[in-house]
C-alpha cells in the first residue's frame, strides 16, 4: 500500500496534474520533461508563473515565480483551497487515486 510520499512522487505526476488541474480551474501546458506551467490561480497573473515540476527527491513541486513566490505540494493546495487539514488532503488525494484503505500519516 502506498504511502503519502509515495503519493506526491513522480509515479503520480499526471493525476497529481489532473487534480490539481480540477481543484484550482487551470490547465497545465508541457514546457519538458515533467515540467508544466500554467498561470497561477493565487493572483491576478499575466506570465503563466505557476510551474510544476518534479525536485531531485522525486517528489511532485507546485511553485508560483509571480507575486506568490511559493512552493507548494499536492497536499498544500488541496489543504489551501479546500480549507482542510494534511490527514484530510491526504485521503482526498487518494481518494481520487481510487485507492482504498488508505491510512493517512498523522501530522
Amino acid at each position: 500500500m502506498p504511502d503519502y510520499k509515495d503519493l506526491n512522487s513522480v509515479a503520480y505526476i499526471e493525476p497529481a496534474l489532473a487534480y490539481a488541474s480540477r481543484l484550482l480551474g487551470v490547465d497545465f501546458k508541457p514546457t519538458g520533461k515533467l515540467r508544466f506551467r500554467s498561470y497561477c490561480p493565487f493572483h491576478a497573473d499575466t506570465k503563466d508563473s505557476f510551474r510544476v515540476y518534479v525536485n531531485g527527491k522525486d517528489e511532485i513541486r507546485f511553485h508560483c515565480f509571480g507575486v506568490c513566490d511559493n512552493e507548494w505540494d499536492i497536499y498544500d493546495l488541496i489543504m489551501i483551497t479546500e480549507n482542510c487539514c494534511f490527514a484530510e488532503a491526504q485521503k482526498r488525494f487518494a481518494d481520487f487515486l481510487g485507492i482504498e484503505d488508505f491510512t493517512p500519516r498523522k501530522e
